[in-house]
């Protein structure tokens, strides 16, 4: 009768063992796949907090617009520009004295080539501060010559033994001097506001 109470072993058994083990396979599974998504996302964060660390900390070269480059350059030749017209402004005076003084020989004589002086430098160009190239773009300076005028009365001058060296029309030094000696010279009326009367 002691078989009837004996546990009978068999199939079903082992049937019942695998699907215990089984199923602590899989909680394992899952535990150890939670454990990599962990790793995985730490892992994630770190290299993310490292890169802001680094990006952060970088050093930065200051990035240089040309655009901007340009503005300033452009703002700095304004501020020069105005300057130069100013100082030529102030200086016209003086250079207008010294040139007529040069080329006159009596105190009438000079200060009627310097009142002609100022007339036509206010008429040609506003004492300096119009700088535009009339006729075309062929008369250029504070008292418009053209080139081949320019020229032809420096190099009368420099053969005179008056001046040394042929300078340059967009000067106004060296284009009040040679004004100066035109108008001594009796080259005056190749000025328009000679010509028709206006700074006689």
């Amino acid at each position: 009768m002691t078989h009837m109470f004996k546990r009978k072993i068999g199939s079903n058994q082992y049937k019942e063992t695998f699907k215990k083990i089984g199923k602590k396979h899989i909680k394992f599974m899952q535990f150890h796949w939670l454990v990599k998504l962990i790793l995985i996302f730490a892992l994630a964060m770190g290299i993310i907090a490292a890169f802001s660390y680094w990006y952060a900390n970088m050093p930065v070269e200051p990035i240089v617009s040309p655009v901007a480059a340009e503005e300033e350059v452009s703002t700095t030749h304004f501020l020069d520009e105005a300057e130069a017209k100013e100082s030529t402004r102030e200086a016209i005076p003086n250079m207008v004295e010294m040139s007529a003084e040069k080329f006159t020989t009596s105190t009438k004589q000079k200060n009627f080539i310097m009142y002609q002086l100022f007339c036509l430098l206010r008429e040609e160009s506003n004492m300096g501060e119009v700088e535009t190239c009339g006729d075309s773009g062929k008369s250029c300076g504070v008292l418009q010559f053209r080139e081949a005028t320019y020229n032809r009365m420096r190099r009368e001058m420099i053969r005179k033994g008056l001046v040394t060296e042929l300078g340059d029309r967009f000067s106004p030094f060296y284009s009040i001097e040679t004004t100066a000696y035109a108008l001594v010279s009796g080259y005056g009326r190749e000025w328009g506001p000679v010509l028709r009367g206006e700074c006689k």
